[in-house]
Parts: C-alpha cells; structure tokens; sequence
C-alpha cells in the first residue's frame, strides 16, 4: 500500500512539474537533459542496489533464523538494536566526511572568486600550514590570491588597533593593522570604487507632501496628531523606548518586522494609512 501510495505521489509531482515547465519553458531552462537525466539515473541507482541488498540481508536472516527457533530470532533482534545505533553513528561520520570531501578537495570549483588571505606565524590556534595550503589550493585551481603572512600576532587580532584589542596590549601590532588597508586596495584593484552617487531617499512627510504609512516614523511624531493616531493602533508606541525605535523606519516598513500578534493585519494598515493623509501638512510640520 505504501509503495502504491508512492507512486501516485510521484506521478502527480511529474504531473506537477510537467504543467509548471512545460515543453517551451523546458527549452527556456538552458538545461541539457539528457545529461541531466544521465546523472540522476548514475546517482539513484547504486542508491537503489543498496537499499536492496540491506533489505535482502534482514530478509535472509529472518528467513534462516526464523528456521532455528524463536529464542535465536529474540537474540537478534536485541542485538539489532545495538547495531542500528552503532550504524546511525557510522552513517554520520561518513556523511560528514562525504560532504567535507566534496567540499574542499572532490568538486574543484574554479568559480570560486579570487581570494585575499592573511595569518600569522605566532598563531597557535590556526596554524599558518592552513592558510599557506588554502593559497596553495587556489594556485593549483587557477583562482587568483593575494596572501600575506606576519611573524608576529596572536590568535584574533581582528584590526590589531586599540579599539579592537578590548584592551588588551597583545592584540594591537603596527604591522598587522596593515591588512586591512591592503584587503581595501585590493578589492579596488579588482572592482574599482564602489559608486555612492544615487540620492538617499527620505521619506519624510516634508519629502512626501503629507503624512501616510510611508513616511518616516519620527516625520510623523513631530505632529501630536499623527502621534496620537499611532499609538492608537500601536499602544506600545506610548512608551519612549519603543517610539524611539520606529524613529528611522516607515510605518510601513515597521509593521512588516512586527511579530503577527502586534503588527497590523492589510485592512488595519490602510485604515491606518487612511487616517493619518486626513491629517493636513504643513510646511513647519506643525497641525494647521
């Protein structure tokens, strides 16, 4: 019963994808299927012939013990319990152990971007061997990489300055401070400087020319009104410290990040939205 109910789940999720992708949004997805399909049949069947064989195993040793006696079939029993556990430890490390592989050494990505790497000789909790064979990795890969090595500095130096060592004498170096202003030089040489000339929108109700949800929470307590109408939905509002958080968010934007018990269902929101653009704006941001 359960294999049937299987196949009618799958069948219906085949029938699923094929209406979701259909022929034309097939070709549209830019995947060689034929390939694709080649390497799910590569990766489903050992997955198969093994869940066959542990399934012929238990099979034949209920069969063979079933034929000496009950007390034998009782015995291993219990003992399977034992090795259930004992596999379920083994079947952890080798998954590990699978994804570890395949993630630093089986899948040889050459996506990888290029890298900028920085240790210290005197780390003694990760050795710089590590960061000298993660370069060397990237160098046989063809991923570019700058590394740089200090002599001196301990474990988690951080930005090796003052305000970073939480005062401690240990963790501040003239030369490893260095890294930082190189790792910047670097990503400039690569990408150039990031551009910062697009205007930063501020929603205020001067900006807005009037007052609604989509204005800046502080826009709009500057008017006792509006205020008024907040904490009216919004009781916990009354208190300082949480109107003093939805200062820099629009109402908008506030209620999206409230938990479901206090933020505001649609309909709430816009009535909300409805009462404060009643609410007539004035350019000293004062009630009229």
């Amino acid at each position: 019963e359960r294999s049937g109910a299987g196949i009618q789940i799958c069948n219906r999720s085949m029938s699923v994808f094929y209406n979701m992708f259909g022929k034309k949004k097939r070709e549209d997805l830019g995947i060689e299927w034929g390939k694709f399909y080649r390497t799910v049949i590569a990766l489903v069947v050992p997955m198969a012939l093994q869940n066959l064989i542990n399934v012929g195993v238990t099979a034949a040793d209920v069969i063979m013990l079933g034929a000496v006696g009950e007390k034998a079939l009782s015995g291993a029993s219990l003992a399977g319990q034992v090795q259930y556990i004992m596999t379920l430890f083994l079947f952890g490390l080798t998954s590990g152990a699978t994804v570890l592989t395949a993630q630093y050494w089986g899948k040889g990505d050459k996506k990888t971007p290029p890298a900028f790497l920085f240790s210290t000789w005197e780390d003694e909790i990760v050795p710089v061997q590590q960061t000298l064979d993660f370069a060397g990795e990237l160098v046989r890969l063809e991923v570019p990489v700058e590394c740089h090595v200090f002599q001196h500095g301990i474990h988690g130096l951080s930005l090796a300055k003052p305000f970073t060592s939480s005062g401690r004498s240990a963790k501040v170096d003239e030369d490893v401070r260095l890294w930082h202003s190189m790792s910047v030089r670097w990503l400039r040489r690569l990408w150039g400087d990031y551009p910062a000339d697009t205007p930063d929108p501020c929603p205020t109700a001067q900006s807005m020319g009037g007052y609604s949800v989509d204005v800046l929470g502080r826009s709009l307590m500057e008017n006792p009104q509006c205020m008024a109408i907040l904490q009216r939905y919004y009781p916990l509002l009354e208190k300082p410290e949480y109107a003093w958080g939805a200062r820099p968010l629009t109402i908008r934007a506030l209620n999206s990040m409230l938990p479901s018990a206090i933020a505001l269902p649609e309909e709430r929101l816009e009535a909300l939205d409805k009462e404060l653009r009643q609410v007539i704006f004035s350019e000293n941001g004062k009630k009229e």
